[in-house]
């Protein structure tokens, strides 16, 4: 997490940094002469100093929300939602760092930025999201009228549950990715909060939000949603959304995750394209494995003398034609490495780790979208995914109903 202080000291010359201070009520000369050395405890010092304790307040909170996209899944959402916009999308490739554009696109476009939050948000947490399929394929209504009426059904839904809910205010923005992400920020009710009012410790009364996020593919009629309360209220959210935004009444259906037949990989991980696609190395890292009759549980790991060589190969060189995987068992878990080639003057390969069970479990929301996408398609070269098992399924072959189950968490 980048602090006030790491925003100060890494933009210290940076003349947005500047033209904000001052418009926050904070001049700080700006000397590029001296080098950044100079200037940051400079600039950081003239921001811990501030005699005026609410102006300094003020901008140590905003330094810091502009840090709140500050890193490589925040980098993704912020290029995403600027992809319809040029001229922002070409800033965003000029500035020097995350932390630089995450700062950036605060002072310069929070719509945008506001928009990035929301889909990074979604993206950080969606391995707690459910899936519903709606049946309904429509573009939603992002008319004023549709969004009041949605926020009229929620704001009552929670009324009559816990008797806050008395605004409810919902932004619905579409991802370039032709994905449309809707949230809503419900009043919860007033608590009292202690906290510093100058000098002095005070009680006032606050008003939380319920953050709601749910996110809808008109390709496939599927919905993913963030919302506490369990299956009651993602039901209530994702009727209200079809029945005020895409104007059609479902019955949603929650979307379980499939069971997965990992079978595929008793001769390894068999994908030529992988290779193709840069990575040097291919391994069956790992794999959990039981008995026919469930009695015996194993779990075999390729440990750093085997050579990055995959654990099904050491398996049938171990125990040649009789060993557990030509002998009924199930496999139940894996673990597969992907190897990139050492960069110029190191030895050492990175190396990105695939988890899979048969549960349906997938890490692939730890990557970013474009390596997401790439380790999918692997899954389904191998025969253990099928396309229409993705959030936004890809063109299906003719012949393939179009089914959409949960990604993987």
């Amino acid at each position: 997490m980048w602090t006030y202080v790491d925003v100060l000291t890494h933009l210290a010359q940076d003349e947005v940094l500047h033209t904000w201070l001052a418009d926050q009520g904070l001049e700080v000369p700006l000397q590029p002469s001296e080098g950044c050395e100079a200037v940051a405890p400079a600039v950081v010092q003239a921001v811990q100093t501030l005699e005026n304790s609410q102006v300094r307040e003020r901008i140590i909170a905003g330094l810091q929300r502009g840090a709140q996209l500050a890193h490589p899944l925040g980098r993704d959402a912020m290029f995403e939602a600027a992809a319809t916009h040029g001229d922002v999308f070409l800033a965003l490739v000029r500035c020097k760092s995350d932390l630089h554009r995450s700062f950036w696109l605060y002072v310069c476009y929070r719509a945008i930025f506001d928009q990035s939050c929301a889909a990074e948000y979604l993206d950080a947490n969606v391995a707690r999201a459910q899936q519903h399929d709606l049946g309904c394929k429509v573009v939603p209504r992002r008319d004023a009228e549709a969004l009041q009426a949605l926020c009229a059904e929620v704001g009552a839904f929670y009324r009559q549950q816990f008797g806050c809910g008395d605004r409810c205010v919902a932004q619905l923005f579409e991802r370039s990715n032709d994905v449309f992400v809707l949230t809503l920020h419900v009043k919860d009710l007033p608590n009292l909060l202690l906290e510093f009012d100058g000098d002095a410790v005070r009680q006032r009364i606050g008003h939380p939000t319920i953050h709601i996020v749910l996110e809808y593919a008109p390709r496939t009629g599927a919905t993913r949603s963030l919302v506490r309360g369990g299956a009651k209220f993602h039901h209530m959210l994702v009727n209200a959304f079809a029945r005020h935004l895409l104007e059609c009444d479902v019955d949603a259906q929650r979307v379980l995750r499939p069971r997965l037949n990992l079978s595929p990989l008793r001769d390894g991980f068999r994908v030529p394209r992988a290779i193709e696609d840069g990575f040097s190395v291919v391994q069956v890292k790992s794999l959990s494995l039981i008995s026919p009759a469930g009695t015996l549980k194993l779990e075999c790991s390729a440990t750093a003398a085997g050579g990055r060589r995959s654990v099904t190969e050491l398996l049938k060189e171990m125990w040649c034609e009789d060993h557990p995987l030509t002998d009924g068992w199930r496999i139940t878990a894996a673990d597969i490495a992907l190897y990139y080639p050492p960069e110029p003057g190191r030895s050492r390969m990175r190396q990105i780790c695939l988890e899979i069970t048969d549960r349906g479990r997938v890490n692939l929301h730890k990557f970013e979208a474009s390596l997401q996408r790439q380790l999918e398609s692997y899954l389904i070269d191998m025969g253990i995914l099928r396309p229409e098992q993705t959030f936004e399924a890809p063109s299906l072959p003719t012949g393939m109903p179009e089914h959409t189950v949960e990604p993987s968490p």
